[in-house]
């Protein structure tokens, strides 16, 4: 293992993370199918947001989209009909209107792909809702959103610009629909895939290299078998699995999205990333990286690539809020109120959260040694064998580690988070942390005791409010429910450091294991890990936030 120089002792103590994933209302689970879908009949519903008086209202132009996109989607073998239709594609104009500079005529989408039709939607919560204006329990298979913008340079007929700027939308969507209906999971319904008829076991995925058979409980399904440790993990909308690489085993690139055969290729390869652990897809198919900077540029930066599109769309500095010893590791997009939440452990007794705005890339450092954030004097005990590090002296050391499981709810209403050496899990509203007239004193009296909770590296939170985490110390994980009982859902030497969790648009719960205390800090400097590495699912209690 390699020592960074004067920061060696703080990678050991802090680098332990997870990210979070995020999902679209509890709805029973469709079963992934192979690519190529979404070529179902549909039926086409174009819907409109509140009016915006900028060259027209949404309304008006909703209605001049309906008949330019219909005709794109037949020419493109799309078939559609509102009789029998197997799946039903919702879209809905937030925004359109005239650009500014070289950007003629811009549109703001979303679209919904539905297997049973929602009824009405409240497009703020993306969800369907019943007559009486109760959130129903249909889900979405897929949900994206699109800003398009026409920089054509042919000048728009007198009286035609609306038409012009509906048939250029309807063409870009329409492309972006092809490239999902490639590569986009679950977008119809499927008869539940086989299991296995073996008591108490479930099938794993053959790996492309030969592996020798694995055991596995029947609570989880092995999706991907890696010969390299991932750090964190995300779903994106459109299905695609990104993970960090764990900085332990000194990997080859940070970031890398996982194919079918478990196969990696370096993701976000332009962002020209350092080294990083947090990762978390947002609803428009971002994912946003946490660059530690802790291997070479020792600057934290938080960036947000863009999984269709392959580009850049933020990037911002986080050198203002990083104390010495700090080590941003962990984080949730909250793309409701615009904000970021990060967890920096750092040297322990200075742990803290960050709140990160994302329209203007100001960043606050907040709850810095409250005791919410900073670690308890307790040992991790794995596999019989008490947890220790070996510092750049030479000496050892029992690691103890502040804030790192971080998750908010589904409505982003409530941050739950914790240290990582902690027997409690802590929550505050998120409307707290994003007030800066609240005095530190005040803000300390926001947060509340939410649950025990086991030494852990990772969390999620479903719709329903049960919590998710890794029981680092019983190779499991634990369900904790909103009345803060806590209960083992799946258990087994396979699950050897569960080390963080997503959602995946298929309504699993996902998660990596990748046997960190294992890894050449925690052996003298020897990998005492036996590949291949996990990327698991499981059946929540309920959906949660795609991504999360």
């Amino acid at each position: 293992m390699k020592w960074y120089p004067t920061r060696g002792l703080w990678i050991f103590l802090s680098q332990f993370s997870l990210v979070l994933a995020c999902s679209h209302g509890a709805a029973p689970v469709a079963q992934p199918v192979a690519p190529g879908t979404l070529r179902g009949t549909l039926s086409l519903q174009v819907t409109s947001a509140k009016p915006k008086t900028v060259l027209f209202n949404a309304a008006a132009f909703a209605e001049r989209l309906d008949g330019p996109l219909r005709r794109e989607l037949k020419e493109h073998a799309f078939e559609l009909s509102d009789n029998e239709a197997r799946q039903h594609l919702i879209v809905h104009v937030r925004d359109a209107g005239r650009g500014t500079g070289t950007v003629r005529f811009f549109c703001e989408l979303e679209f919904y792909v539905y297997s049973k039709w929602p009824g009405a939607l409240d497009f703020g919560r993306n969800q369907g809702q019943t007559a009486d204006g109760e959130l129903s329990d249909a889900a979405p298979n897929l949900h994206a959103s699109f800003r398009i913008e026409n920089r054509r340079r042919e000048q728009a007929g007198e009286g035609t610009e609306i038409d012009q700027g509906a048939q250029y939308c309807a063409e870009q969507l329409t492309t972006e629909l092809l490239k999902l209906r490639e590569r986009a999971p679950a977008l119809v319904e499927a008869s539940p895939a086989p299991v296995s008829t073996e008591p108490g076991v479930a099938r794993a995925k053959t790996p492309t290299a030969p592996q020798p058979p694995l055991q596995f409980p029947a609570a989880f399904e092995v999706v991907r078998s890696l010969e390299v440790a991932p750090g964190n993990l995300t779903v994106t909308p459109a299905g695609q699995i990104i993970v960090s690489l764990h900085q332990f085993f000194q990997p080859e690139f940070p970031v890398a999205a996982v194919d079918d055969s478990g196969s990696l290729t370096e993701f976000a390869k332009d962002a020209q990333l350092d080294s990083v652990l947090g990762v978390q897809s947002d609803e428009n198919g971002v994912v946003w990286l946490l660059d530690n900077g802790m291997k070479s540029t020792k600057k934290a930066r938080l960036v947000g690539y863009h999984s269709v599109r392959e580009k850049v769309v933020a990037d911002i500095d986080l050198t203002s809020v990083m104390p010495k010893d700090a080590f941003f590791n962990d984080l949730v997009i909250d793309l409701d109120h615009e904000a970021a939440y990060l967890a920096d452990p750092a040297g322990g007794k200075n742990a803290a959260i960050v709140v990160v705005d994302l329209k203007t890339g100001k960043a606050r450092r907040l709850l810095e040694g409250h005791k919410s954030v900073t670690p308890e004097d307790i040992d991790l005990v794995v596999d019989g064998e008490t947890l220790e590090i070996q510092r750049p002296d030479g000496t050892v050391q029992r690691p103890r580690v502040g804030v790192n499981p971080l998750a908010a709810d589904a409505r982003n209403e409530w941050l739950h988070f914790g240290p990582m050496h902690g027997s409690s899990l802590y929550r505050i509203r998120t409307e707290s942390l994003r007030d800066p007239s609240l005095s530190p004193e005040t803000l300390s009296r926001a947060v509340e005791r939410f649950s025990d909770k086991p030494i852990t590296d990772g969390i999620s939170i479903d719709r329903k409010g049960n919590v998710y985490l890794g029981d680092l110390p019983n190779n499991a994980i634990v369900r904790i429910s909103p009345a803060g009982e806590m209960s083992t859902i799946a258990s087994g030497p396979e699950l050897s450091w569960v080390n963080d969790f997503s959602f995946g648009p298929d309504g699993h719960l996902y998660a990596v294991v990748n046997q960190l205390h294992r890894s050449p800090p925690f052996g003298r400097g020897a990998d005492l890990t036996k590949p291949p590495f996990l990327i698991i699912k499981l059946e929540p209690e309920a959906r949660g936030i795609v991504g999360r």
